[in-house]
Protein backbone atom coordinates (compact mmCIF):
# COMPACT_ATOMS: atom_id res chain seq x y z
CA UNK A 1 0.00 0.00 0.00
CA UNK A 2 0.96 3.64 -0.38
CA UNK A 3 -0.28 6.57 1.72
CA UNK A 4 -1.35 9.94 0.34
CA UNK A 5 -2.33 12.93 2.45
CA UNK A 6 -5.54 14.76 1.56
CA UNK A 7 -5.23 18.40 2.55
CA UNK A 8 -8.66 19.99 1.93
CA UNK A 9 -12.09 19.63 0.33
CA UNK A 10 -10.66 20.39 -3.10
CA UNK A 11 -8.22 17.54 -2.62
CA UNK A 12 -11.10 15.23 -1.69
CA UNK A 13 -13.07 16.15 -4.81
CA UNK A 14 -10.04 15.56 -7.00
CA UNK A 15 -9.43 12.23 -5.30
CA UNK A 16 -13.04 11.14 -5.79
CA UNK A 17 -12.96 12.09 -9.47
CA UNK A 18 -9.76 10.13 -10.02
CA UNK A 19 -10.92 7.04 -8.12
CA UNK A 20 -14.33 7.00 -9.81
CA UNK A 21 -12.53 7.01 -13.14
CA UNK A 22 -10.52 3.97 -12.08
CA UNK A 23 -13.40 2.11 -10.42
CA UNK A 24 -15.40 -0.72 -11.95
CA UNK A 25 -18.62 1.06 -10.86
CA UNK A 26 -19.49 4.69 -11.64
CA UNK A 27 -19.62 7.04 -8.63
CA UNK A 28 -18.28 4.35 -6.33
CA UNK A 29 -16.44 6.87 -4.17
CA UNK A 30 -19.05 9.64 -3.91
CA UNK A 31 -19.51 8.72 -0.25
CA UNK A 32 -16.26 10.57 0.44
CA UNK A 33 -18.03 13.84 -0.40
CA UNK A 34 -20.40 13.58 2.58
CA UNK A 35 -20.59 16.74 4.68
CA UNK A 36 -20.25 14.57 7.78
CA UNK A 37 -16.82 13.29 6.79
CA UNK A 38 -13.38 14.82 6.91
CA UNK A 39 -10.92 12.85 4.79
CA UNK A 40 -7.33 13.07 6.03
CA UNK A 41 -5.62 10.47 3.89
CA UNK A 42 -5.86 7.74 1.29
CA UNK A 43 -4.19 4.33 1.52
CA UNK A 44 -3.94 3.07 -2.04
CA UNK A 45 -4.36 -0.64 -2.67
CA UNK A 46 -1.82 -1.64 -5.29
CA UNK A 47 -2.64 -5.35 -5.22
CA UNK A 48 -5.91 -5.27 -7.19
CA UNK A 49 -6.96 -3.81 -10.53
CA UNK A 50 -9.86 -1.73 -9.25
CA UNK A 51 -8.54 -0.84 -5.80
CA UNK A 52 -10.99 -2.97 -3.82
CA UNK A 53 -8.63 -2.69 -0.85
CA UNK A 54 -8.41 1.11 -0.83
CA UNK A 55 -8.71 2.65 2.64
CA UNK A 56 -9.41 6.17 3.83
CA UNK A 57 -8.42 7.90 7.06
CA UNK A 58 -11.42 9.93 8.17
CA UNK A 59 -12.81 12.14 10.89
CA UNK A 60 -16.48 12.76 11.54
CA UNK A 61 -18.01 16.13 12.31
CA UNK A 62 -20.63 16.60 15.00
CA UNK A 63 -23.84 18.10 13.64
CA UNK A 64 -25.58 20.91 15.60
CA UNK A 65 -28.52 18.65 16.51
CA UNK A 66 -26.13 16.17 18.09
CA UNK A 67 -24.25 18.65 20.24
CA UNK A 68 -23.59 17.59 23.81
CA UNK A 69 -23.17 20.37 26.35
CA UNK A 70 -20.46 20.20 28.97
CA UNK A 71 -21.68 18.63 32.19
CA UNK A 72 -19.71 20.81 34.58
CA UNK A 73 -20.98 23.97 36.27
CA UNK A 74 -18.07 25.99 34.92
CA UNK A 75 -18.38 29.08 32.74
CA UNK A 76 -17.85 26.80 29.74
CA UNK A 77 -20.90 24.62 30.43
CA UNK A 78 -23.08 26.49 27.91
CA UNK A 79 -20.57 26.38 25.08
CA UNK A 80 -21.55 24.13 22.19
CA UNK A 81 -18.89 21.65 21.15
CA UNK A 82 -19.51 21.03 17.47
CA UNK A 83 -16.89 19.35 15.38
CA UNK A 84 -14.91 18.07 18.34
CA UNK A 85 -14.77 14.53 16.95
CA UNK A 86 -13.22 15.70 13.68
CA UNK A 87 -9.76 15.55 15.23
CA UNK A 88 -10.14 11.81 15.92
CA UNK A 89 -9.40 9.44 13.08
CA UNK A 90 -10.71 6.12 11.85
CA UNK A 91 -10.68 3.99 8.70
CA UNK A 92 -13.21 3.54 5.90
CA UNK A 93 -12.99 0.78 3.31
CA UNK A 94 -13.66 1.20 -0.41
CA UNK A 95 -17.39 0.66 0.17
CA UNK A 96 -17.60 3.49 2.67
CA UNK A 97 -17.94 1.12 5.61
CA UNK A 98 -16.30 2.03 8.91
CA UNK A 99 -13.77 -0.70 9.66
CA UNK A 100 -12.06 1.24 12.45
CA UNK A 101 -14.01 3.86 14.45
CA UNK A 102 -12.75 7.43 14.58
CA UNK A 103 -11.39 7.31 18.13
CA UNK A 104 -7.66 7.54 17.37
CA UNK A 105 -5.34 10.53 17.51
CA UNK A 106 -3.47 9.45 14.40
CA UNK A 107 -3.40 6.67 11.82
CA UNK A 108 -0.59 6.07 9.32
CA UNK A 109 0.83 3.37 7.10
CA UNK A 110 3.49 1.24 8.78
CA UNK A 111 5.20 -1.76 7.17
CA UNK A 112 4.25 -5.27 6.04
CA UNK A 113 0.74 -4.02 5.08
CA UNK A 114 0.17 -3.01 8.68
CA UNK A 115 -1.22 0.30 9.91
CA UNK A 116 -0.01 2.23 12.95
CA UNK A 117 -2.60 3.71 15.31
CA UNK A 118 -2.01 6.23 18.08
CA UNK A 119 -4.26 6.93 21.06
CA UNK A 120 -3.36 9.04 24.09
CA UNK A 121 0.31 8.94 23.16
CA UNK A 122 0.42 5.15 22.87
CA UNK A 123 0.80 3.09 19.71
CA UNK A 124 -0.69 -0.10 18.30
CA UNK A 125 -1.05 -2.02 15.04
CA UNK A 126 -4.05 -2.94 12.87
CA UNK A 127 -4.29 -4.84 9.61
CA UNK A 128 -5.97 -3.66 6.42
CA UNK A 129 -9.32 -5.14 7.49
CA UNK A 130 -9.30 -2.94 10.59
CA UNK A 131 -8.57 -5.83 12.94
CA UNK A 132 -6.53 -4.71 15.93
CA UNK A 133 -3.39 -6.84 16.11
CA UNK A 134 -1.72 -4.92 18.94
CA UNK A 135 -3.65 -2.62 21.23
CA UNK A 136 -2.36 0.98 21.48
CA UNK A 137 -0.39 0.49 24.69
CA UNK A 138 3.21 0.79 23.48
CA UNK A 139 5.41 3.86 23.92
CA UNK A 140 6.99 3.32 20.50
CA UNK A 141 6.68 0.85 17.63
CA UNK A 142 9.33 0.50 14.93
CA UNK A 143 10.19 -1.71 11.97
CA UNK A 144 12.91 -4.07 13.15
CA UNK A 145 13.39 -5.63 9.72
CA UNK A 146 12.95 -9.15 8.39
CA UNK A 147 9.21 -9.21 9.11
CA UNK A 148 9.67 -8.31 12.76
CA UNK A 149 8.17 -5.36 14.64
CA UNK A 150 10.01 -3.79 17.56
CA UNK A 151 8.27 -2.05 20.42
CA UNK A 152 9.10 -0.13 23.59
CA UNK A 153 7.05 -0.37 26.75
CA UNK A 154 8.11 0.81 30.21
CA UNK A 155 11.50 1.78 28.70
CA UNK A 156 12.22 -1.79 27.61
CA UNK A 157 12.51 -3.10 24.06
CA UNK A 158 10.79 -6.24 22.82
CA UNK A 159 9.71 -7.73 19.51
CA UNK A 160 6.48 -9.00 17.95
CA UNK A 161 5.65 -10.72 14.70
CA UNK A 162 3.56 -9.10 11.98
CA UNK A 163 0.40 -10.57 13.53
CA UNK A 164 1.01 -8.58 16.70
CA UNK A 165 2.03 -11.55 18.85
CA UNK A 166 4.92 -10.82 21.20
CA UNK A 167 7.67 -13.32 20.38
CA UNK A 168 10.51 -11.75 22.39
CA UNK A 169 9.51 -10.22 25.70
CA UNK A 170 10.58 -6.63 26.51
CA UNK A 171 13.77 -6.90 28.54
CA UNK A 172 16.33 -4.97 26.52
CA UNK A 173 17.55 -1.46 27.22
CA UNK A 174 16.12 1.43 25.29
CA UNK A 175 18.78 3.00 23.06
CA UNK A 176 19.10 6.22 21.09
CA UNK A 177 19.01 4.24 17.85
CA UNK A 178 17.89 0.77 16.91
CA UNK A 179 19.48 -1.91 14.81
CA UNK A 180 17.48 -3.96 12.36
CA UNK A 181 17.59 -7.70 11.98
CA UNK A 182 20.36 -8.61 9.56
CA UNK A 183 20.89 -12.17 8.38
CA UNK A 184 18.58 -13.39 11.15
CA UNK A 185 20.34 -11.53 13.99
CA UNK A 186 19.87 -8.26 15.85
CA UNK A 187 22.11 -6.49 18.35
CA UNK A 188 20.48 -5.80 21.73
CA UNK A 189 21.63 -4.09 24.91
CA UNK A 190 20.97 -5.22 28.46
CA UNK A 191 22.12 -3.99 31.85
CA UNK A 192 23.34 -6.91 33.96
CA UNK A 193 24.45 -6.30 37.54
CA UNK A 194 24.61 -2.60 36.76
CA UNK A 195 26.92 -3.02 33.77
CA UNK A 196 26.01 -2.52 30.07
CA UNK A 197 26.27 -5.55 27.80
CA UNK A 198 25.52 -6.11 24.15
CA UNK A 199 24.93 -9.33 22.29
CA UNK A 200 23.04 -10.80 19.35
CA UNK A 201 19.77 -12.68 19.40
CA UNK A 202 17.88 -14.41 16.62
CA UNK A 203 14.18 -14.13 15.77
CA UNK A 204 13.33 -16.49 18.62
CA UNK A 205 15.27 -14.58 21.27
CA UNK A 206 18.09 -17.14 21.39
CA UNK A 207 21.52 -15.67 22.13
CA UNK A 208 24.03 -16.07 19.32
CA UNK A 209 27.67 -15.50 20.24
CA UNK A 210 29.00 -14.08 23.50
CA UNK A 211 27.70 -11.31 25.72
CA UNK A 212 30.23 -8.50 25.75
CA UNK A 213 30.69 -5.71 28.26
CA UNK A 214 30.59 -2.42 26.40
CA UNK A 215 32.49 0.52 27.84
CA UNK A 216 32.27 4.07 26.55
CA UNK A 217 34.98 3.49 23.94
CA UNK A 218 34.14 -0.10 23.08
CA UNK A 219 32.35 -1.20 19.93
CA UNK A 220 30.42 -4.44 19.73
CA UNK A 221 31.09 -6.49 16.58
CA UNK A 222 28.07 -8.66 15.67
CA UNK A 223 29.00 -12.27 14.82
CA UNK A 224 27.28 -12.27 11.44
CA UNK A 225 30.09 -14.16 9.75
CA UNK A 226 29.93 -16.92 12.34
CA UNK A 227 26.19 -17.45 12.22
CA UNK A 228 25.18 -16.52 8.70
CA UNK A 229 24.95 -20.19 7.79
CA UNK A 230 22.70 -20.93 10.73
CA UNK A 231 19.31 -22.47 9.88
CA UNK A 232 17.62 -19.29 11.13
CA UNK A 233 19.74 -16.83 9.18
CA UNK A 234 17.14 -16.38 6.43
CA UNK A 235 13.55 -15.48 7.31
CA UNK A 236 12.28 -18.02 4.80
CA UNK A 237 14.44 -20.91 5.97
CA UNK A 238 12.55 -21.61 9.16
CA UNK A 239 9.33 -22.45 7.32
CA UNK A 240 10.46 -24.01 4.05
CA UNK A 241 10.24 -20.87 1.99
CA UNK A 242 6.59 -20.07 2.75
CA UNK A 243 6.41 -16.26 2.45
CA UNK A 244 3.29 -16.15 4.63
CA UNK A 245 4.99 -17.92 7.53
CA UNK A 246 8.15 -15.86 8.03
CA UNK A 247 9.23 -16.22 11.65
CA UNK A 248 5.94 -17.77 12.60
CA UNK A 249 6.40 -18.83 16.20
CA UNK A 250 2.95 -20.35 16.75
Amino acid sequence: MEYFTVNNSTGVRELVERLNGQSFYTNSYDFLLSDELIIYGFLKDESSEYGEGNLFVFGKTVRPDNVILATSDSIFSKIKRYGMSSKYKGLLNAKGEVILPNIYDDICLFAYDRILIEKNGKFGIVDTSGKILAEPKYDQIFDAGEYTIGFIIDNKVGFMNTNGSVVINPKFDKATSYNNFNEGLIVVSETIDGLPYQYCIDHYGLIKGDMEYIGQEDEYIPPYDTYNDDEYSDPLDAYDGDPDARWNTD
